[in-house]
């Protein structure tokens, strides 16, 4: 039996879109063929346990940005074959240390350096042949978002009604800030219904106050609170726009 050891991002300030990802890639893996444990770290035990009860899981105190001595001794005293990163903190030169003992994944959103066998990045304009190199196989499109599908059932009709805009988990609104403006004043102007998804009280009040700023009220939204389950209500939209994990 193959071991995989999944280290990935989730805290309450990462959001939920690498954990769900890493939970919809761990099931995917035959339970009788691979032992999967995720690898979490300790001083967010008391949030994350919250959020993990189906999946198996170990807590360390280990720092991701630094070559952490008790991440090495966890995999080499459990003999792991497989790791796998999704996560913006780990160092270059952690994957590095563990190149040559272990097989290494990470997946990828900014197309940055990695130390790894393989890249996994969704991203559409991305080319495979061109960013793999001797040593590392980059899987690059959108068959490689590794989320559980959400299937909706099209018809002919060319309307659109209805209209969600998210963030990810982590409210990063800062980081589309004029792609969002833009798309609220556009979509001040349309018959269309936009709902916009926050995490915490703070956002919902910038998110009011610009909106208001905006366009006067002159549109049709809701602000709705984010949970781990709002991904089940994605078919009820005709457009979803935001980051693929949420």
């Amino acid at each position: 039996m193959k071991k995989i050891v999944i280290i990935c991002d989730f805290n309450k300030n990462s959001g939920f879109g690498h954990l769900s990802r890493m939970r919809s890639l761990s099931k995917s893996f035959n339970p009788s063929s691979y032992d999967v444990i995720f690898l979490f770290e300790l001083k967010n035990k008391k949030f994350i346990q919250n959020y993990v009860k189906d999946l198996k899981c170990k807590y360390l105190s280990f720092n991701l940005k630094k070559i952490s001595k008790q991440i090495q001794d966890y995999l080499n005293q459990n003999l792991i074959d497989i790791i796998i990163f999704d996560s913006y903190r780990i160092d270059i030169k952690l994957e590095e240390k563990l190149y040559k003992s272990f097989f290494i994944v990470c997946v990828d959103d900014k197309v940055s350096k990695h130390n790894s066998h393989i890249v996994i990045n969704s991203r559409e304009d991305l080319s495979s042949n061109e960013l793999s190199k001797p040593g590392q196989l980059w899987l690059t499109g959108k068959k490689f978002i590794l989320m559980n599908k959400t299937q909706k059932k099209y018809s002919n009709k060319k309307s659109i009604n209805k209209i969600l805009i998210h963030a990810g988990g982590s409210d990063a609104y800062k980081l589309i800030d004029n792609f969002f403006e833009s798309s609220i004043t556009y979509l001040s102007t349309k018959n269309v219904v936009v709902d916009i998804l926050y995490t915490n009280k703070k956002t919902h009040y910038e998110l009011v106050k610009k909106i208001n700023s905006l366009v006067n009220n002159k549109i049709k939204y809701r602000l709705l609170k984010f949970d781990r389950n709002f991904s089940k209500n994605l078919h009820k939209y005709d457009i979803v726009v935001g980051p693929a994990g949420t």
